[in-house]
């Protein structure tokens, strides 16, 4: 036969046996090459990725066979899979194979991971499955904002709050959104300017937001003493419900007074009918306190509120926790202020001591924030001594009364301390007029047995 060369003859696809092979440029002579090589790896039935340059001169000569036969589909080779068609080994492009979408790179690998193909993001898993599943999280896929990078959801650019390095972030069309009002779940969030939710006490133009402390991050109601950048109080202000407050709050062991959040300093204030004042640091204050060059007493018992105005100073204070026994009153009194000289018989003789002295008032307008003795007449039915009666006013509406054998001592109100001088109250067991006359009251003293309790300012 005589040889014939087609010189740069560009042959689209030849048919042998039913097999395509890939197209190349090629020589009559060559076909002849290219036949006897099929029929000789066929006979042998070899598999593999076998040098058959006779076959194809593509990927340095390189074919895969499969039992003698030119391979079209995916094998796996060198640590991944690979494409071929009629042997050959594709490059970069798309596969289809077992009902699922691959890619093959430029060295014609397939691809793993996500990768951007033609400026859209795809997911080929990172479990060397290869195949193409749904985009998902936030991927690098190139575009213009946040460094390229955008959020997935099921293969979509995502809409929405999604949680990532330890917060929330908003996403829209799956680009990252930074500061700004969001809407999600029925609440209100705030992203901050590098587009995470916040949360805690935030200021936002101007105002006070509770975003809460417990990783939720949506927007309450504002509530406490908060920082708001205010011009008083260092830029605190109290608010009640998300409402700047008017009103009394207790905040770090006592009561404050605000007016639209802000704390008032010195002053007098109304509150649940009751009277109270502030100081200059807007604190409630207790005990006396002189007020414009007038002393008043607010109590010592942490309620602070007004008793009334007052003119007297203690200047010994008694303990009355001291051991106390029925018909030992004056005992029980003096052991309470610590008198320990010049002590009386009886209490009408120490009364009449304070009468002596000057210090006696004869009526029953007890003095405010001080405690002083207290004197009744009480008359013996026996034999008809007035020996009298003694208890401490407490500066505030009761009187501290002798205890039963004990360092307890009773205590009755003023209206308490009624019934029992006239026999209708119990007091140690006993009705006090099952021996004595119905008392009388004497008056109080700023002294006893001599020595002075309080003093007039």
């Amino acid at each position: 036969m005589t040889k014939i060369s087609y010189k740069n003859l560009a042959i689209g696809f030849l048919t042998f046996g039913g097999l395509l092979i890939g197209s190349s440029v090629v020589h009559a002579d060559s076909t002849s090459e290219q036949e006897t090589a099929l029929q000789s790896f066929g006979s042998s039935h070899a598999s593999g990725y076998l040098y058959a340059p006779a076959v194809s001169q593509e990927n340095g000569g390189y074919v895969w066979f499969e039992n003698g036969q030119p391979y079209t589909g995916f094998r796996y080779y060198a640590g991944t899979f690979y494409w071929f068609v009629n042997g050959v080994r594709q490059n970069e492009g798309w596969r289809q194979a077992w009902g699922f979408t691959y890619y093959t790179d430029q060295d014609g690998r397939a691809v793993q991971g996500t990768r951007v193909i033609d400026g859209k993001a795809y997911n080929f898993g990172d479990d060397n499955t290869f195949y193409s599943r749904p985009v998902q999280g936030y991927v690098w896929d190139g575009s213009s904002e946040n460094g390229g990078y955008r959020w997935y959801e099921n293969g979509q650019l995502y809409t929405g709050f999604r949680y990532y390095a330890g917060t929330y972030y908003w996403f829209v069309d799956g680009v990252r959104q930074n500061a700004g009002w969001r809407q999600a779940w029925g609440l209100t969030y705030y992203t901050d300017q590098d587009g995470r939710a916040v949360q805690g006490n935030q200021v936002i133009d101007g105002k006070a937001y509770n975003l809460g402390d417990d990783n939720t991050f949506y927007s309450r109601p504002v509530q406490g003493y908060v920082w708001d950048g205010s011009s008083e109080n260092g830029g605190y202000r109290w608010y009640e419900n998300g409402q700047l407050y008017s009103g009394f709050r207790y905040y770090a062991g006592t009561y404050y007074w605000f007016v639209d959040g802000v704390r008032q300093n010195a002053g007098w204030r109304q509150a649940w009918g009751l009277t109270y004042y502030t100081d200059q640091d807007g604190r409630a204050v207790e005990g006396i306190r002189n007020i414009d060059g007038k002393s008043y007493y607010f109590g010592d018992d942490g309620s602070y509120f007004l008793r009334g105005e007052t003119n007297y100073r203690q200047t010994v204070s008694p303990n009355v926790n001291v051991y106390g026994g029925p018909g030992l009153c004056l005992q029980y009194v003096d052991d309470a202020f610590g008198i320990n000289s010049n002590r009386s018989y009886s209490a009408k003789v120490s009364a009449d001591k304070a009468g002596w002295n000057g210090t006696m008032h004869y009526d029953n307008q007890f003095p405010v924030g001080v405690k002083v003795p207290v004197y009744w007449n009480l008359i013996s039915k026996d034999d008809g001594v007035n020996y009298g009666h003694i208890a401490i006013w407490d500066g505030k509406g009761g009187f501290y009364w002798e205890g039963n054998n004990s360092s307890t001592p009773n205590y009755f109100t003023v209206d308490e301390m009624n019934q029992v001088m006239s026999g209708t109250r119990p007091v140690n067991g006993h009705y006090l007029t099952e021996n004595w006359q119905t008392p009388s009251l004497i008056g109080w003293s700023t002294s006893l047995e001599g020595h002075s309790i309080a003093e007039h300012l």
